[in-house]
């Protein structure tokens, strides 16, 4: 029997025991001892301890004490949100910049003491507060890639992805479609540098082999590093010869990946999700008027992640006793930014523009500001959808 189920029972005996003869107690005490197993002297000074009980005194809670109080979990709720709900693996990594950055900029409320617990917040206990907070939604969008007639003339990515130089990544596009590909609709075009995790996106009509190569030309003037090997999948919006030419002319490689291996193109699915899906949802975007106005928004939210919102790359695989393997990611996220900082094939000069660019920003009025701008134009074009 357990101690709770043991007190319930004292709790619901002591008034039958108080008002007893003392042979009614005695067969309480005889009958209590056969059920709970202790001895009758333990019995009778539980009673005596029940009885000395006062209903007006709160009664002492047993274990250690609350360390973490409210404030500091609404401290941490606040970093939470302006870094745009991330998993506890990666916001643990964003605290200590954004709690100096909010101070810099005097829009820091928690007290000194509230700050502290917080910065000495362990990674597990981020962990663990953040789990709940916000529910997934699963979704599942529509395929638009159609293989290209002259796949078989590109070479495959042969090598690791673990080991790149800035300047090669992963492109693809992602079909703001709704639930039907018929028609003429906006697609995202994106790029990951694999060896930083920076990204660029910019929004494109339909997936045309002239505006594709006008959205990689975009994607390239705007990556801090030179764009030096781009890697899609096997769609033909890259590979034909329009995009080649202009690859070739830039002196930019180009490799796929091989067909119907969507893991071979992991780094751009993954921020697929993570950006595309995750600002825009799955709306049909059909009204040509918002799509300069889409294409600035994307810029303001590549921004915001790629200085403010940590990643953890994958590193390596693991082999398990069962044979199957597994990938192995980085134990704490790291900002694309502070990852191009880090890297000594980046130049100086990139550096420094990085980092006076870096000083001007606030996540928080970042965060801010795209909610507001996200909602105006999902209202735009759902107002336009229904008309």
């Amino acid at each position: 029997m357990t101690m709770k189920t043991k007190e319930e029972l004292f709790g619901i005996e002591i008034s039958r025991y108080l008002k007893a003869s003392k042979l009614e107690k005695g067969k309480i005490l005889d009958s209590l001892e056969r059920q709970t197993g202790m001895w009758r002297e333990s019995i009778m000074r539980c009673f005596r301890r029940k009885q000395m009980e006062s209903v007006y005194k709160e009664k002492p809670k047993r274990g250690r004490k609350v360390y973490y109080t409210k404030d500091v979990d609404e401290a941490l709720k606040e970093i939470w949100e302006d870094t745009n709900w991330c998993c506890g693996e990666l916001l643990h990594g964003a605290i200590k910049e954004n709690v100096e950055i909010y101070k810099r900029d005097k829009c820091w409320k928690h007290s000194d003491e509230t700050t502290g617990k917080l910065l000495a917040m362990s990674f597990a206990t981020v962990k663990r507060k953040v789990t709940g907070w916000k529910c997934d939604t699963r979704h599942r969008g529509i395929s638009s890639t159609s293989p290209s007639v002259i796949k078989d003339h590109i070479p495959l990515f042969e090598g690791s992805w673990y080991d790149v130089s800035p300047g090669m990544g992963q492109i693809d596009t992602v079909a703001h479609c709704g639930g039907s590909l018929a028609g003429d609709f906006m697609f995202s075009l994106g790029y990951v540098d694999v060896s930083s995790g920076w990204f660029e996106y910019t929004m494109q009509w339909n997936k045309g082999m002239e505006v594709t190569k006008n959205s990689l030309e975009y994607v390239r003037n705007r990556l801090p590093m030179e764009l030096t090997h781009i890697h899609p999948d096997c769609g033909k919006e890259f590979l034909n010869q329009i995009v080649l030419n202009w690859s070739e002319e830039k002196n930019i490689g180009v490799s796929r990946s091989r067909s119907y291996h969507k893991n071979d193109n992991g780094y751009i699915e993954q921020r697929n999700g993570h950006i595309a899906r995750r600002w825009f949802g799955y709306d049909r975007f059909e009204n040509i008027k918002l799509l300069s106005r889409v294409q600035k928004f994307y810029g303001r939210i590549c921004l915001y992640h790629n200085h403010f919102i940590p990643q953890r790359l994958c590193i390596g695989t693991k082999t398990l006793p069962n044979g199957k393997q597994i990938k192995v990611y980085e134990r704490k996220g790291i900002t694309p930014y502070n990852r191009l900082l880090a890297n000594d094939k980046v130049k100086i000069e990139v550096k420094e523009k990085l980092k006076i660019e870096h000083i001007g920003l606030n996540p928080k009025f970042l965060h801010q500001e795209l909610m507001k701008e996200r909602y105006a134009i999902l209202t735009a074009n759902r107002t336009q959808n229904r008309s």
